[in-house]
């Protein structure tokens, strides 16, 4: 697609994931309008409230990539209600206010937690929804809502890059390399790491997709003790490792990403190690 000078919105373009894509979009000459609740400084911007159908105006976009929402499962589990009036029913304003404006072009961020706990690996799209989490079932509520509308769905797996916060493997870990030691709730579950800007290539490709659900991660699996090893090298610091021997409920959760390489044209270009480089390298 021929970004320049099209009208594209973002909701959630302050966030970690958004505002890459916001950076990319402006490198791509696109008319690039951030929607969200706070002003980050980066393109054009409205305020909005997902959960508030008259603080929403689409009028002229002609793209709209949805990622505003709660993506703390530790928040959403903290309080339901909330999690399902932001991410669900604002993901319904979002895609009738795309209606009312005539937008055909929509793309929704879901998540892995879609699934649950696997029953097999990798995790295809047509793998049972069954998710543990309030966060997961949000996200099943807003994916069901977008594709009643058209709209596509990436399902992300466990994102990282520079920019990241709060309390996800890779910040906690580069938060706590200059001490003597990390303490981690376990060191052998099983997560699928996909860098933030593969992740923005996938939603760009994801516009003039066919409008269905894409798993969007790295294809392989990487366990708290080898992120831990992986950063210890490339930062050269070296604590002690400490496991709280604490399972998670999910033990192993990985991506087959068969069907966007066939349908979107789209794989990872970043490996593990050079994305953990960077990412501490960007890390404040």
């Amino acid at each position: 697609m021929d970004w320049e000078d099209t009208p594209v919105l973002v909701t959630g373009g302050d966030g970690f994931i958004g505002s890459r894509l916001v950076t990319r979009l402006g490198e791509l000459s696109a008319d690039v309008t951030v929607a969200s609740k706070t002003e980050s400084g980066r393109g054009k911007f409205v305020r909005i409230d997902v959960t508030k159908q008259d603080s929403l105006d689409f009028e002229g976009q002609e793209v709209v990539f949805h990622l505003a929402g709660i993506a703390d499962p530790k928040i959403c589990e903290e309080n339901p209600e909330q999690a399902f009036l932001i991410n669900s029913y604002g993901t319904l304003n979002v895609m009738e206010e795309c209606r009312r404006s005539n937008i055909e072009r929509m793309v929704l961020s879901s998540s892995a937690h879609v699934y649950g706990a696997p029953e097999r690996l990798p995790v295809a799209e047509d793998h049972p929804l069954r998710p543990t989490s309030t966060y997961g079932r949000s996200k099943v509520a807003a994916e069901s809502i977008c594709l009643s509308y058209g709209a596509t769905v990436l399902r992300f797996f466990n994102v990282y890059g520079p920019g990241q916060r709060g309390d996800y493997l890779i910040p906690t870990i580069l938060s706590k390399l200059e001490g003597g030691s990390i303490t981690l709730r376990n060191l052998n579950s099983m997560r699928d790491f996909v860098y933030v800007d593969d992740v923005v290539d996938a939603m760009l490709l994801a516009v003039d997709s066919p409008r269905e659900c894409f798993n969007i991660g790295s294809g392989r699996g990487s366990t708290p003790k080898e992120i831990a090893e992986l950063l210890s090298n490339v930062s050269g610091k070296r604590p002690k490792l400490v496991s709280m021997d604490k399972p998670d409920r999910i033990k192993e959760l990985v991506a087959d990403i068969g069907k966007a390489k066939r349908l979107l044209g789209w794989g990872p270009k970043v490996n593990l190690e050079d994305g953990l480089r960077m990412t501490y390298e960007g890390f404040e």
